[in-house]
C-alpha cells in the first residue's frame, strides 16, 4: 500500500487534504459504477442474487468496491473519484411479464426504487460497510458521490400506502401542465416535492447521507422530473445540498444547453451534459462531419459557467459507445479508436469528465437490460482479467494523469480554430490559461488522413514559428509549425493530437478567423453582408436579437423591427466569405418563453456566407419542424381591458406554439392543424382562460378570470 501511494504522488494524483473538505470537483475524474455489478466482495449479503438472470441481483457489493481500491485499481487508472448507485432499501422485485427476460423478476439492483430512504440495502451490505467504503476511499485520495433520488420511490413502496397524500395521482398528473414533473416516471409512485413536509422528509434523508456517511457529493437523479420550486431552497446556504459543503451533479435527461442550464441558476454546481453526449454520439461514433460536437460547444455561454458541466460518452441509461459505433457499421479497431477519440475529447474539453465502468474494456451494451438477454445490456458484471492492460485502460491512464497536471485542460479558455462543414472531417481548439503553456487539439474525425496543406490551420501566433511541436499524451507527430506558426502537414484517420510549444505572441488571444474547414481551403477572406429577416409576429413587442454561436462564445446583434410590416424584425452583419454562422433568434421580454430563446428542443439555425447581400428569412421557433399553415389571431382581456405580456400558448408540455401579446392586447399565435386546446394567462396575476379551436380564425378573443 504504501508503494502505492508513493506511486501516485508522483504522479499528481493522490490529495494532499482532507477530501471530505472541499465540494469543488473543477479538478476531479470520476468513475462511475453499478456497485450491484461491479465486485462481490461478501458472498455471505447476495440474499438470492442470481447472476444469470439480468434483472435480479448479482451480487456485488460495498466490500468489492473496498478490494478494488486496496488494489488500487482505480488509482492505477487515474481516477480521483468514484460514483456509486444509490444505497436505499429497495422495494421487493416485480414480476417480468414481457420482453426476452419475462418470466423472471426484476429487483431494484439499480438502487432506484426507495422502499426506505435511510436504510442501507442488504444486499449490498451494511451501514459501516458503507462508511468504510467510504473511509478507505479517502484514505486512498478518492472522493466519493453516492446517487440519490428524490423524485419517486419503488414500485409498491410503503409509504405510498400510508401516505398517499404525498404523491401525485393520476387526476393531478392528467390535468396538469407540467407533466414532466407531475406524472409518474415509468409508473413509479411520484413524489409531491412541493409539499413542505414531503420538502422536509427528502431534505431530511439527503442530509442523513451526506453528514452520517461523509461522502464528498451527490449525484441527484431524474432532476427535471422534479419539482422545479424544490431546488432553489435545496441548493441554498444552509440546505440539505449547500454548494460550501456538498458538490452536487444533477442528472437532466436533455440536450438542450438552455434548458440544462436552468438547473445551474438553481444552484446545482453542476449537471451532466447530455447536449455534447449527444453530439459525440451521432457525431464520434460513426466519423465524418462534427459540427453538431462544436455546435454544442458554441452555446457555453447559456450557462453561468460551462466548465462547472460534468461530461460522458455514455451510461447506465443509454447504449455504450462501442454499440453506438457497431450500429453505424464501425466494429474492431476502428471502434476502439473512435472510443480513443470520444473519451480523449471530454479530457481536452471544458467540464469534469465521468467514465462508466467497463469502458476500460470497450465494452459493448445495446441498453437496459430489460430489454436484452444476458450478455448483451449496458449493466453487465465487470470483468477484471486483463483490465489494466487494455489500450483503453492505458489511454484512461494517460489522459488522467494529463488532466490531473495541465490546469489549462481543466480551466482554461476554450476558443475554436477550425470547425467541420461540408465533407471534411477536421475539428481544432485552443485551451489557454494565464501563465500556463497554450495548448492546441486537432482532430481527425474521417476514416483518411487530412492533407492539412489543402487548409493550413491558422494558430493566430498561439506558437511561436516553426517551434518543434509536442504531442502531450506521447503520439509520434505527422504535423509540425511552419513559418507563419500555423499547423501543416499530414493528420492520420481517427486521430487527436494535444500539441503544445513555445508560446507566440497570440498565446492567450482568441484566433482572428477559425477557418471553417470547406472541402476545399482557399476561399476569398473578403467579408460579405448578411441579410436576416424573421417573423417574430409571435413574441409580441419584442424586442428581438439575433444570437450568434459559431465564435466561441454567444454574439448578440439588435434587430430593429420594420415599420412597413410589424412583427418583422430585420438586421444586417458583415462576415469572412465561407463562414459558417450558427445562430437562434431571441426575445428580451421577460416573459417570454424558454428563457427568451427560440426553438426548443430544436438544433440551432446555420447558413454558410457564400454571396455578398445574401438574404436570411426564417419564422420564430420553427427551425427544422415546418412552419405552421394555420393561425389564430385575437385580443386577451381582462375586466374588458388589453393585457399586455399575456402567453397564450398550445396546452401541455412547452411547445413552439406560444405567444405573447402586445401592448394592445393582440396576439399571434401559429397553431398545427386539427382540434386544439390554448390556454391564456397572465403571469403576473395568474387570471387564466381555456378555449377549443380547430382550424385558422381571427378576432379570437380570451378574457381572463
Amino acid at each position: 500500500m504504501r508503494q502505492l501511494k508513493t506511486w501516485l504522488l508522483s504522479l499528481g494524483l493522490l490529495s494532499s487534504f482532507a477530501l471530505a473538505q472541499t465540494p469543488d470537483f473543477s479538478n476531479d475524474r470520476i468513475y462511475f459504477l453499478l456497485t450491484d455489478r461491479f465486485a462481490n466482495g461478501d458472498p455471505s449479503n447476495d440474499l438470492g442474487a442470481n447472476p444469470q438472470q439480468p434483472l435480479n441481483w448479482h451480487g456485488g457489493d460495498f466490500k468489492g468496491i473496498i478490494q478494488k481500491i486496496k488494489e488500487g485499481y482505480f488509482q492505477k487508472l487515474g481516477f480521483s473519484a468514484l460514483w456509486i448507485t444509490p444505497v436505499y432499501l429497495q422495494t421487493p422485485p416485480v414480476p417480468v411479464t414481457g420482453g426476452p427476460n419475462a418470466g423472471s423478476e426484476f429487483a431494484g439492483y439499480h438502487g432506484y426504487w426507495a422502499e426506505d430512504y435511510f436504510k442501507v440495502d442488504p444486499h449490498l451490505g451494511t451501514l459501516e460497510d458503507l462508511k468504510e467504503l467510504v473511509k478507505v476511499a479517502h484514505d486512498n485520495g478518492l472522493k466519493v458521490v453516492q446517487d440519490m433520488v428524490v423524485n419517486h420511490m419503488g414500485y409498491g413502496a410503503t409509504l405510498a400506502k400510508t401516505n398517499p397524500g404525498y404523491f401525485h395521482t393520476d387526476a393531478e398528473c392528467n390535468s396538469s401542465t407540467s407533466k414532466d414533473q407531475d406524472c409518474p416516471l415509468a409508473g413509479l409512485p411520484d413524489l409531491k416535492q412541493e409539499l413542505p413536509e414531503v420538502q422536509m422528509l427528502l431534505n431530511d434523508a439527503v442530509s442523513y447521507w451526506v453528514k452520517e456517511v461523509g461522502i464528498d457529493g451527490i449525484r441527484m437523479d431524474t432532476m427535471k422530473h422534479s419539482s422545479d420550486a424544490y431546488w432553489p431552497q435545496f441548493f441554498a446556504a444552509g440546505g440539505p445540498a449547500d454548494p460550501e459543503k456538498i458538490w452536487t451533479v444533477g442528472e437532466v435527461f436533455d440536450g438542450n444547453p438552455v434548458f440544462l442550464s436552468k438547473f445551474l441558476n438553481f444552484g446545482s454546481p453542476s449537471v451532466l451534459d447530455f447536449g455534447l453526449y449527444g453530439a459525440i454520439k451521432d457525431s464520434i461514433s460513426g466519423g465524418g462531419d462534427a459540427t453538431r460536437v462544436a455546435e454544442v460547444l458554441a452555446q457555453d455561454s447559456v450557462y453561468p459557467d460551462a466548465r462547472r458541466l460534468s461530461t460522458f460518452i455514455d451510461n447506465h441509461d443509454v447504449k455504450r459507445f462501442i454499440s453506438e459505433a457497431a450500429e453505424r457499421g464501425v466494429t474492431g479497431q476502428a471502434a476502439v479508436e473512435r472510443l480513443d477519440l470520444a473519451l480523449s475529447l471530454i479530457y481536452t474539453l471544458r467540464g469534469t469528465p465521468v467514465v462508466y465502468y467497463g469502458t476500460e474494456l470497450a465494452a459493448a451494451g445495446e441498453g437496459d437490460p430489460y430489454n436484452y438477454p444476458l450478455g448483451r445490456s449496458n449493466r453487465e458484471d465487470m470483468k477484471f482479467e486483463g483490465a489494466l492492460d487494455t489500450p483503453i485502460s492505458k489511454r484512461l491512464m494517460t489522459l488522467n494523469q494529463l488532466r490531473a497536471s495541465t490546469p489549462a485542460l481543466r480551466n482554461g479558455r476554450y476558443a475554436e480554430v477550425c470547425r467541420p462543414y461540408g465533407d471534411t472531417s477536421i475539428f481544432a481548439f485552443k485551451r489557454s490559461q494565464l501563465g500556463q503553456p497554450p495548448l492546441v487539439v486537432v482532430m481527425n474525425n474521417g476514416d483518411s488522413p487530412i492533407d492539412l496543406g489543402a487548409l493550413p490551420l491558422e494558430l493566430s501566433k498561439t506558437f511561436a514559428a516553426s517551434a518543434p511541436l509536442t504531442e502531450l499524451t506521447g503520439k509520434s507527430l505527422s504535423v509540425s509549425l511552419n513559418g507563419d506558426g500555423n499547423l501543416v502537414g499530414s493528420l492520420p484517420a481517427r486521430t487527436l493530437y494535444i500539441l503544445t510549444a513555445e508560446r507566440g505572441a497570440g498565446a492567450y488571444s482568441n484566433p482572428e478567423n477559425p477557418c471553417i474547414a470547406l472541402a476545399k481551403a482557399g476561399g476569398a477572406s473578403a467579408l460579405v453582408k448578411m441579410n436576416f429577416t424573421v417573423d417574430a409576429r409571435s413574441q409580441g413587442n419584442g424586442p428581438i436579437e439575433l444570437r450568434r454561436f459559431d465564435t466561441g462564445s454567444q454574439v448578440t446583434y439588435p434587430m430593429q423591427q420594420d415599420p412597413e410590416k410589424p412583427g418583422f424584425w430585420k438586421t444586417s452583419i458583415s462576415v469572412p466569405k465561407n463562414t459558417l454562422l450558427k445562430f437562434k433568434y431571441g426575445n428580451l421580454n421577460p416573459k417570454a418563453q424558454n428563457s427568451g430563446y427560440e426553438g426548443y428542443g430544436e438544433p440551432d439555425r446555420s447558413v454558410v456566407a457564400k454571396e455578398e447581400n445574401a438574404d436570411v428569412q426564417s419564422v420564430y421557433n420553427f427551425i427544422v419542424s415546418p412552419v405552421p399553415t394555420v393561425v389564430l389571431t385575437g385580443k386577451v382581456l381582462k375586466d374588458g381591458q388589453p393585457v399586455a405580456n399575456a402567453l397564450v400558448a398550445l396546452e401541455g408540455e412547452n411547445t413552439l406554439f406560444h405567444a405573447l401579446t402586445r401592448e394592445d392586447g393582440t396576439y399571434h399565435l401559429p397553431l398545427p392543424a386539427g382540434k386544439q386546446k390554448i390556454r391564456a394567462r397572465h403571469a403576473d396575476s395568474g387570471a387564466t382562460d381555456f378555449m377549443e379551436v380547430e382550424g385558422a380564425q381571427q378576432n379570437f378573443d380570451f378574457n381572463l378570470k
